[in-house]
């Protein structure tokens, strides 16, 4: 992935502290079709239910 070494000068370490996350359900392919024709007709697309998010501890 990465031609580099740990002491590399280019290279940096962040850190990122997340306060929620969200993820989306990708098993359903009927889920998929139907959130897409929702929002190509300009329906609510929410009800298709196939994302969540999460609120994480701080």
């Amino acid at each position: 992935i990465m031609q580099t070494t740990y002491d590399d000068p280019d290279v940096i370490l962040i850190k990122v502290k997340a306060e929620a996350a969200e993820y989306w359900e990708s098993g359903s392919l009927i889920k998929n079709i139907a959130f897409m024709y929702k929002r190509m007709t300009g329906k609510d697309a929410e009800s298709a239910e196939i994302n969540e998010t999460l609120e994480l501890d701080k």
